[in-house]
């Protein structure tokens, strides 16, 4: 689930599909600023929300968790690999890479 809060009690949540299998999987969550949200898996697109976000908090501030949001629900999995871009990367369906490494739009990376 890849959720991004409107700052004024409303939320949009986009939902991929189970992944359960014990497989390495590709999840990309992109917000585009003023468009809307999209969720990849394994380079497919799961789900979308095309809707204009003007804010994403009270304060201008982007709120990010991963995998819950104080529920007892997180998901059960390893993160290999977190990159944090200043721009989007997917609009359509692509090739997962391996490896994501750093780039000039690269904010924030995690080995």
């Amino acid at each position: 689930m890849f959720t991004v809060r409107l700052g004024d009690d409303r939320s949009l949540s986009l939902r991929g599909p189970p992944i359960n299998d014990s497989a390495w999987h590709h999840v990309a969550a992109q917000r585009f600023a003023r468009t809307g949200l999209a969720l990849f898996v394994d380079g497919q697109l799961a789900d979308a929300i095309w809707q204009p976000l003007d804010r994403t908090s009270v304060d201008g501030t982007l709120l990010l968790w991963l995998g819950s949001e104080g529920t007892l629900d997180a998901p059960s999995a390893e993160l290999d690999e977190l990159r944090i871009s200043s721009t989007a990367r997917y609009v359509r369906s692509f090739s997962p890479p391996r490896v994501l490494g750093t780039d000039e739009a690269t904010e924030g990376y995690y080995p």
